[in-house]
This record gives structure tokens, sequence and C-alpha cells, in this order.
């Protein structure tokens, strides 16, 4: 089987220490605050990268599209964002459900299946909002932006293809005239998926209740007009995203939702790979992210190339 399909499958409270001197820190103490400098640092890399990024204009996208403007593509993009980053945030919960554990295949699988679905319910939500339904066709005729596929990291690059997956999902189960069910997608779709009791996963109340969480965000988003803001205050008040993921992201989607162009997209979410990849975020807070990234490069390709 081919290797990029086997690989599939949050800022912390800064501590300011005042009139202490370094010899009066503990080594816990000392830590802490170097984890929330470099965070302090992060912030302002990718804020300074913001102010000084210089957009394209126009895009190189003709024919026909359900949106005028690529703009509107990013604004859905980022539901996506949104759910695979957050339905990631809660595996460690869904791997305790079919005792998978918290590292090896069966965590791999579960990431899979939680980052996925959660990323297509937030796609599909932000797109036709809760019971709504959407057709329509996923011409990937332009070869731009099919094949970015991000190399994270080895202990992570079962999140790389996140976004390929989460495109296939999409379009057969939501957007297709002729589509499958979910839970059967799964399970012909996730790599080893067999490893674990998907459908005991799946049918689970701490999933559901993840995915519905995500659905009505999204929902929220939507109707908003697609302020980022609705999006994050609807994850961080219900526990679903770090201090430090919700810096970013806002962040991130404040710099994309500028987007005119797949350049201009891509050239975004490279650099705040490349910055989350320099940092000292914990392994969750990085693990999150880069589902979120994986899946926002092709969720934004898709939405570009959908005819209706």
């Amino acid at each position: 089987m081919n290797k990029n399909i086997l690989k599939v499958l949050g800022l912390a409270t800064i501590l300011t220490f005042t009139n202490c001197s370094t010899d009066g820190l503990s080594n816990q103490d000392t830590t802490i605050t170097e984890k929330s400098n470099s965070t302090t640092s992060l912030k302002l890399n990718l804020s300074s990268f913001n102010k000084s990024f210089v957009y394209k204009t126009g895009s190189n996208y003709t024919g026909k599209r359900w949106w005028n403007y690529v703009g509107q593509a990013a604004a859905i993009a980022v539901g996506d964002v949104g759910g695979a980053a957050t339905m990631i945030g809660g595996v460690h919960v869904l791997a305790g459900v079919v005792g998978a554990a918290t590292a090896g295949t069966g965590y791999v699988v579960v990431a899979g299946v939680a980052g996925v679905v959660g990323a297509v319910g937030g796609s599909y939500a932000g797109y036709c909002s809760s019971g709504g339904h959407c057709k329509g066709t996923f011409n990937q005729t332009n070869p731009l932006g099919s094949s970015v596929v991000y190399d994270f990291p080895k202990e992570y690059d079962y999140l790389e293809n996140f976004g390929i997956l989460h495109n296939n999902e999409l379009q057969n189960v939501y957007m297709s005239e002729n589509n499958v069910d979910e839970i059967t997608w799964i399970g012909n779709n996730i790599p080893n998926v067999d490893q674990i009791d998907y459908k005991k996963l799946y049918n689970s109340q701490e999933f559901k209740d993840l995915t519905d969480k995500i659905n009505k965000i999204s929902a929220e988003y939507k109707d908003s007009g697609y302020n980022v803001n609705v999006l994050l205050d609807g994850y961080k008040k219900n526990g679903m995203i770090t201090d430090n993921n919700y810096d970013v992201l806002s962040l991130y989607f404040n710099a994309v939702l500028k987007a005119q162009t797949f350049e201009d997209y891509k050239a975004i979410t490279d650099y705040y790979v490349d910055q989350v990849t320099k940092s000292q975020l914990s392994k969750n807070e990085k693990e999150s992210l880069y589902a979120g990234f994986a899946v926002s490069i092709q969720s934004y390709y898709y939405w570009l190339n959908l005819e209706v």
C-alpha cells in the first residue's frame, strides 16, 4: 500500500516572575518560564509575519465556481481546521473507549477516524449548516494543491494525509449524489481501521458528543457570517482547545482569510507549519495544529474546485 496513505492517520497561561533573581527560581520554574517565553516568541513571529505578508491580487482559478471570490473558500476551510484540531485534542479520551493505548497503531487509527470525521463535520456544517443538504462535484482538474502533503516530524507522520482523506470523505459521504454511509466509508478508507473496534468508537457517546459540538459550533460560525471569533470562542468555551492553540489559530485564520490565491494560502500555511515545528508547544498542541494544517491546505483546494 502506498506509504503516504499509510501515514494517516491549544497559549498556556504565561507565568511572569517579577522582582525575582534567576538564582531564586527553581529548576521547574525556570523550565516553565523558558517555555512561556518561547510561546510568546512564537506568537510574536506569527503576528509579525501576518503584518508583513504581501498578498497577491486576483485568482488564478477560472471557470465555474460556487462563490465569486476565493476568500469564501477560505472561510469554509477554516471550519474544517477547527474540526480537525479539536477532535484530535480529544483523542486520548476516545482511545480509552476502545481500549487503545496512547501510542501505537491503535492510537493512530483512533486519531485518523476522529480527526477526519471532525474535519468533515466542521466543513459540511460550515457550508450547509446543521441539517442542510448540499451537493457538488469536486473537479480535481488543476494539479495545483493536489500534491501538498506536509512532511511533519516523524512522530506526527500519521497526520500528513488527513487533508486527502478529508476531501475524499467530504465528497463521497456528503457531496456526491451517490453518497455512502459514513461508517462504511471509514471501514473502507482508514488504513488499519480493523485494529480497533471502530464501530464501537463511532457509536460511542464520547464520539457523538464531540462531533455534535463541532457541528453546532461550525453552524454558529456560518450563521455569524464566518466570524472566526465565534468559532474559536465556541471551542474554548467547551474546553476543546488550549489557550496556546486558540492564539495560534486566531492568527492563522486572520491571515488565510485574506488569501486570494492558492499560492498565498499555501505560503501562509507553510510558514505556520514551520514555526509550530520549531516551537516549544506541547506534543498534544502540535498534534492538533498539524492535523488542522494538513486539512486546511487540502480543504481550501477542495472548495476552490467545487462545482454545483
